[in-house]
């Protein structure tokens, strides 16, 4: 009898699996006007999500994709733009920012499925839901279409072809720059308010003129260049920070703008024009970094010097003064450094290192500090008759980046 009951189940099961497929298989995808033809499982709905296939979906936006089978991640890559699923899980990362996931990935029929919406916006393309037709129509080219999935019940559809228009000019107010927000952009023609949602997307252009970075809404600071992609109703979808400007030079020596304290999280093209992104309690901030900017640190004898901006390191605590355009005036480097000769290096429980100057020091080296030699990463440990700095947390004891001079 119990055999019998499992057999029943095991066949409603089934039934209900093509039932499911056999709905899917209505739904089209279709890229730059370009349908889009899947191998394997078909693209299913699930739980109000689309999900395709793999490579299908990456490939056709112009991203490589690998896949670790051990790990069951998903890694993708365009440009600059990183993006990173594991199956099952409902975190993904998009350029090792986290974000959740309405439905995480699969696999069906021995076929992997990734929720397309995500992935499509992840790498900038717009999406629009065509419910009279199950047809999913991706633009890459920036052209107006509105991003949702498949609603679980029948909703109105917007009027069709809804275009959105470019405003582009300097910030001259900001109104809670975060979600809802109002920020008035002077343009040729006048003042333009436009409004922001949480579907407003910022990013900021890298001064070396590499892919845009995703930016949190504080990067929309009062004279700052931006250029707005905005829907009939005001609200921006994208608004992109302008790095560099014609007005900069004009502008960059007449006023400071904003104060920025947080850690490094990241740096672009270290030493050079660069763009860091500083974690603050807002979230993180990308500052721009050039040949103007002055960088200042302090030794452990309390004198504080200037240093090139190569003495920026991921994982410093920083307070950084920025110009209305968003470059770095001044950055300061709010830990402290020891210097000295090793007399003798000691290796301790759980990997930490402790090191002994020839001034009397004795400094602990965290086991997962940054080790450098001439700004890139050294060929060996560090050993006795190196001359190092060493770069402390105020408060602590144990250093987390170190330079070698041997």
């Amino acid at each position: 009898m119990r055999r019998l009951g499992q057999a029943a189940a095991a066949a409603v099961l089934g039934l209900l699996l093509l039932g499911a497929r056999a709905d899917a298989q209505n739904i089209n995808v279709v890229i730059n006007g370009q349908p889009v033809t899947f191998t394997g499982a078909p693209p299913q709905e699930l739980n109000g999500s689309v999900l395709v296939p793999l490579r299908g979906v990456f490939e056709q936006l112009g991203a490589t994709v690998q896949y670790n089978p051990t790990t069951q991640n998903i890694f993708a890559q365009k440009g600059s733009t990183t993006v990173s699923l594991t199956l099952g899980s409902s975190t993904a990362y998009v350029n090792n920012q986290a974000q959740q996931l309405a439905q995480p990935p699969t696999v069906l029929t021995g076929t992997t499925l990734v929720p397309l919406r995500f992935v499509a916006e992840a790498f900038g393309a717009y999406v629009e839901w065509q419910p009279q037709t199950d047809t999913v129509q991706i633009q890459t080219n920036q052209s107006a279409a509105i991003s949702v999935g498949p609603p679980p019940a029948p909703v109105q559809t917007p009027a069709p072809g809804p275009q959105i228009s470019t405003v582009e000019g300097r910030i001259i107010s900001v109104d809670n720059p975060g979600n809802p927000g109002v920020v008035t952009i002077e343009t040729q023609s006048g003042p333009v308010a436009i409004n922001l949602d949480e579907r407003t997307k910022v990013s900021v252009d890298q001064p070396n003129g590499g892919q845009p970075i995703p930016s949190a809404p504080e990067a929309l600071r009062v004279g700052t260049h931006v250029s707005a992609k905005v829907w009939p109703n005001g609200n921006a979808r994208f608004i992109e920070v302008q790095a560099h400007h014609d007005d900069d030079d004009r502008d960059h020596h007449q006023t400071s703008g904003t104060t920025v304290s947080g850690r490094i999280l990241n740096i672009d093209n270290v030493g050079g024009p660069s763009l860091i992104t500083v974690g603050t309690p807002s979230g993180p901030v990308q500052i721009g970094v050039d040949q103007s900017t002055t960088v200042g640190e302090q030794w452990d004898n309390g004198q504080g010097h200037q240093v090139s901006t190569e003495a920026l390191r991921v994982g410093d605590d920083v307070t950084a003064q920025l110009f209305p355009n968003g470059n770095a005036q001044s950055i300061q480097i709010d830990d402290q450094e020891r210097h000295g000769k090793v007399l003798a290096v000691q290796n301790l429980p759980g990997g930490d290192q402790a090191v002994v100057l020839d001034n009397g020091q004795i400094v602990q080296i965290d086991h997962h500090a940054t080790i450098l030699h001439d700004h890139h990463p050294a060929p060996r440990p560090i050993q006795a008759g190196d001359n190092i700095s060493v770069r402390l947390r105020q408060g602590s004891q144990t250093g987390y980046s170190v330079d070698l001079d041997f």
